[in-house]
C-alpha cells in the first residue's frame, strides 16, 4: 500500500472514531441559568429542577450559575445567560421598562410560575393603633417604619406599593415618622425594643422574625385593600393571595395580600424544541416539583403558565396549547 493510500484510510478511519464519538455532543445543547445566591434557597431548587429535567432529557444540560431577582431579566435578555428566576412583577417591569428598569427588555420569554410562594406582608404592631392601610396614608400617620434594605425585592415591593397612594419615605418623614432600611435580623431587633412599630417583608408565611416578634410585642397584619390590589396584580403581575388566621400569634382573621411566586425566564431565541422538551419534563412531573421545596407544595401545571409576567416561549406555548392549559 502506498503511503498516501496508507495516509488517506488512516485519516477516513481517525474521521470515522470523530464522528461516532463526537456526534452525541453535537446534538446536546448547553445552557446556562442564573438562579440566586450560591447555595441559597433559589440556587439549591434551580439546581434541583436541572436535575431533573436532565435526567428526563440527557441531550439538555443546564447550568446553574449565582444571580439574583433584579439583576437575571437584563441577563437573560442579553443572553449572557439563557434562563433565569424572577419574579413576575420584575420580570413585567423589565418586558416593559418600568421602574426599576430605565429600559424595556425585549427578548425575555417565560416558561412556567408557581415555585414557592413569597406573600407581601405589611405588619404594624398592635400598640400602634393602626388597623389599616387607608389609614396611614388618610391620617398620615408618623410610621416608624423598619424597611429592607435600598435596591432589595421586598424595599422595591414597599415603595410600590406605597406608590400607589403616592406616598414616598420622605412623606412618612415629613409626617414626623422616619424609615430605616435594615436586614431581617436587625428589622426584628428594632421592632422588639420599640424603635419601630412596622415593617413591610416578602417572606414565605410564618416569617421567622415576625413570629420571633409577636411573642414579645403583638403584631397586625393589614389587609391589602381591592384597588390596592387590582393595581398590583393587573399593572405588575402580582398573584392574589390570602394569609390564613392563625399563621401569627394573636392573627385571629384572614388577611388578602398579593403574593409574589418565582417564575422561569428563558431568552427567546433559545430553540422551541428545547424549551418545549424542559416544559415538558416541568409540567409532567409536578410531584417531583412540590418536593424541591414545602413553598412548592401547590404547584399546579395548569396555573403554571399563567400570570408569568412576559409572554410564553413559543415552545411552552405550544406544550400548554396542547394540554389545553390555554386556548
Amino acid at each position: 500500500m502506498s503511503k498516501k493510500l496508507r495516509t488517506t484510510t488512516n485519516m477516513l478511519v481517525i474521521g470515522a472514531f470523530i464522528i461516532l464519538f463526537a456526534a452525541p455532543a453535537t446534538w446536546a445543547v448547553t445552557l446556562k441559568a442564573a438562579a440566586g445566591g450560591a447555595g441559597g434557597g433559589w440556587y439549591q431548587a434551580f439546581s434541583q429542577i436541572v436535575q431533573l429535567v436532565k435526567e428526563k432529557e440527557p441531550s439538555i444540560n443546564i447550568k446553574v450559575v449565582p444571580g439574583s431577582g433584579l439583576a437575571n431579566p437584563p441577563r437573560v435578555n442579553s443572553g449572557e445567560v439563557h434562563l433565569g428566576f424572577a419574579f413576575p412583577p420584575f420580570i413585567n417591569a423589565a418586558s416593559n421598562g418600568k421602574m426599576p428598569y430605565k429600559k424595556a427588555y425585549p427578548n425575555i420569554r417565560t416558561i412556567a410560575v408557581g415555585f414557592g410562594k413569597n406573600p407581601l406582608q405589611f405588619v404594624v404592631t398592635q400598640d400602634s393603633g393602626i388597623k389599616s392601610v387607608d389609614e396611614i396614608v388618610q391620617n398620615k400617620i408618623p410610621l416608624k417604619l423598619a424597611a429592607d434594605r435600598v435596591g432589595t425585592t421586598d424595599e422595591w415591593c414597599t415603595k410600590t406599593v406605597l406608590g400607589f397612594y403616592n406616598v414616598t419615605y420622605k412623606d412618612i418623614k415629613k409626617w414626623g415618622g422616619k424609615v430605616s432600611h435594615l436586614g431581617y435580623g436587625d428589622i426584628e431587633t428594632q421592632l422588639k425594643d420599640r424603635n419601630a412599630n412596622s415593617t413591610f417583608v416578602i417572606i414565605s408565611p410564618p416569617a421567622s422574625i415576625l413570629t420571633s416578634v409577636a411573642i414579645s410585642r403583638p403584631i397586625r397584619l393589614l389587609e391589602m385593600p381591592q384597588p390596592l390590589l387590582d393595581f398590583l396584580i393587573n399593572d405588575w403581575s402580582f398573584s392574589p393571595y390570602v394569609i390564613e388566621k392563625g399563621t401569627y400569634k394573636g392573627q385571629d382573621q384572614s388577611v388578602r395580600t398579593a403574593l409574589l411566586s418565582t417564575a422561569i425566564m428563558v431568552r427567546n431565541d433559545v430553540p422551541e424544541d428545547v424549551v418545549y422538551k424542559i416544559t415538558k419534563v416541568i409540567m409532567e412531573n409536578p410531584e417531583r416539583i412540590r418536593k424541591i421545596s414545602p413553598t412548592f407544595k401547590d404547584f399546579t401545571p395548569a396555573n403554571a403558565v399563567k400570570g408569568t409576567g412576559a409572554d410564553l416561549h413559543p415552545g411552552t406555548m405550544k406544550y400548554a396549547k396542547e394540554k389545553g392549559y390555554i386556548k
